[in-house]
């Protein structure tokens, strides 16, 4: 969300050295800088996913303690050092919800764009973790938690422009302090992206190394199976899959969408924007929990 600083037209060895210098090596060099626009779905600058009524906020939400669970754990994650634009406050901000998604199970938590009202980008657009908790009088009230090495913490934030929420549904409204929802539309975070090989992203998202070798791998463990099988959902597979693949593949075009296979079954998969033979943007859907790519998906969500 920072000051552009790498030119569309910038070769691949350039985008490669670029990265290194920001200490963030990809896996595999770039081919190139592509501009996101407004397909496979309208593209929006806010709204929210939406956050499942019933048994995961109304109930899960009293089973973690916000400050002995929730951000002991995220002080332990390691967030990367930040890219402007590549990887930068938002791809932070995921990357502690998903693995706090995957340490604690069914927590609510989300991803929320605004502008940070204290601390060193005071007053400039920023993306936090947002937490909910009880409130005294028993309304579920959000907390705002930042990654920034120099401001680590609970922190002031306002101008809200979208969460995505998790555990998500598209289409309910009950996400304080945004009400508008995403369904039907895509969430660009930043239009401009490094472009990789279809085949090296497909084949990463296939193997899936970040099981083993992720710099965070002490919180991939589960607290017990079943409570991980009850909570951890197709959603959180798909999130999952894609903060790793972005900070291996670092400002690569992979997004998480929501929508309905050929079959008519509804589902979360990966979003992968890549360059065809002739250098046109083109799109693929990959399904993590089969391993496969996924043919004729209609997406009805997407967040990239």
């Amino acid at each position: 969300m920072n000051e552009i600083e790498l030119s569309v037209t910038a070769t691949p060895a350039e985008i490669q050295g670029y990265l290194e210098s920001k200490v963030m090596k990809p896996l595999s060099t770039p081919v190139g800088i592509v501009e996101l626009d407004d397909e496979p779905l309208e593209s929006v600058g806010g709204g929210t996913t939406g956050l499942m009524e019933g048994r995961t906020t109304l109930n899960r939400i009293d089973d973690y303690d916000i400050n002995v669970h929730v951000i002991k754990n995220l002080h332990g994650l390691n967030f990367a050092k930040y890219v402007p634009e590549f990887y930068d406050c938002e791809d932070r901000a995921f990357w502690g919800m998903a693995h706090l998604r995957h340490f604690l199970p069914g927590v609510p938590i989300g991803v929320a764009s605004g502008v940070a009202q204290d601390g060193p980008i005071a007053g400039k657009p920023h993306a936090v973790i947002i937490i909910w908790r009880r409130g005294p009088g028993g309304d579920i009230v959000p907390e705002f938690w930042d990654p920034l090495p120099e401001h680590q913490g609970l922190v002031g934030f306002g101008g809200i422009q979208s969460i995505v929420a998790f555990p998500a549904d598209v289409g309910k409204i009950n996400t304080p302090p945004i009400v508008n929802s995403l369904n039907g539309s895509m969430l660009v975070y930043d239009r401009k992206r490094v472009a990789y090989r279809r085949e090296d992203l497909l084949n990463y998202l296939r193997t899936a190394p970040y099981e083993k070798n992720c710099v965070n791998a002490k919180l991939h463990q589960k607290s017990s199976e079943s409570d991980f099988n009850s909570w951890w959902s197709r959603s959180d597979r798909a999130l999952w899959a894609f903060v790793h693949a972005r900070r291996d593949y670092p400002g690569c075009p992979v997004g998480v969408a929501k929508g309905n296979k050929v079959s008519g079954d509804s589902t979360w998969l990966v979003t992968v924007f890549y360059k065809n033979d002739t250098g046109d943007l083109e799109w693929t859907y990959f399904d993590p929990k089969s391993s496969t790519e996924v043919k004729n998906f209609n997406p009805t969500m997407i967040f990239i």
